[in-house]
């Protein structure tokens, strides 16, 4: 995440295809610096595509969507490989 130094809250969920909220997700972030913007957290994934999105205000009461151009497609549980 950058320029996390100009946000005042954040939260983290995936989404569908369509950008509709399919989970909320509980990360943390890895240091206590005000200017570090690497979280790590627990996902339970989804059996469609997804994306993630962070979604928060900004310090100046912007609130602010940012969602990761890359959507995520799950391998069937049928088709995995140990």
């Amino acid at each position: 995440m950058y320029g996390i130094e100009g946000v005042a809250n954040l939260r983290f969920e995936l989404t569908d295809a369509a950008g509709r909220a399919l989970q909320m997700l509980t990360f943390w972030k890895s240091t206590d610096s005000s200017t570090d913007g690497e979280f790590f957290g627990f996902v339970t994934v989804p059996a469609q595509t997804f994306r993630v999105a962070a979604v928060g205000t900004a310090l100046n009461g912007v609130p602010f969507r940012a969602l990761v151009p890359s959507a995520i497609q799950p391998v069937p549980a049928d088709r995995k490989t140990n």
